[in-house]
């Protein structure tokens, strides 16, 4: 009985509901996301019987945090070419910074040795330019630090190679006196 008394009532509230909502939900600018996935993969064991001292948790921790670093969203804006930078109407390379790190995502999926960059900005180009720029320099920066540790591993290889020859003409040399 109230309520039939109090139909325009709740009929007007409704309405004004109604009609706020779909006017800010139209006027509010379209928000695209754009998603890459890189994948982890498990660096061998080198040696028979070494023991790694890092589980598989923190190997993806460990790269889900070189992704946030500042040190890669540089190289990032360093890899950007003027077009790129020209169609994102970004002017420099620390506003370039800031807004990569303002729209971008970066979680490990549970569970699994992939993590997802999720970059979401007003322009779909520009959401997907950020994803594959994030994911391109990563992999690059991953390359080189694997050729750096491949590097350091082959001089100490070397160096040790050279102190293990001296030692064993040592030994032969005093095998010879011996007899």
């Amino acid at each position: 009985a109230i309520v039939l008394r109090r139909k325009w009532l709740i009929l007007t509230l409704f309405l004004a509901t109604f009609l706020s909502t779909l006017y800010f939900t139209f006027r509010k600018p379209p928000v695209y996301e754009a998603k890459t996935t890189i994948i982890i993969k498990q660096p061998p064991t080198t040696f028979p019987g070494m023991q790694l001292s890092y589980t598989k948790a923190t190997e993806i921790t460990n790269h889900t945090l070189m992704l946030k670093s500042r040190t890669l969203m540089e190289k990032v804006a360093e890899n950007f070419t003027p077009a790129e930078i020209e169609s994102t109407g970004i002017e420099s390379k620390a506003s370039i910074i800031a807004r990569i790190r303002a729209a971008t995502t970066i979680t490990p999926i549970k569970g699994s040795d992939i993590i997802e960059i999720k970059c979401k900005t007003n322009k779909p180009y520009t959401a997907a330019l950020f994803a594959n720029k994030i994911a391109e320099t990563y992999i690059e920066f991953n390359i080189e630090d694997k050729r750096r540790e491949v590097s350091g591993v082959r001089k100490f290889a070397e160096s040790q190679m050279k102190i293990v020859e001296e030692q064993l003409k040592r030994a032969e040399d005093n095998i010879r006196n011996y007899q």
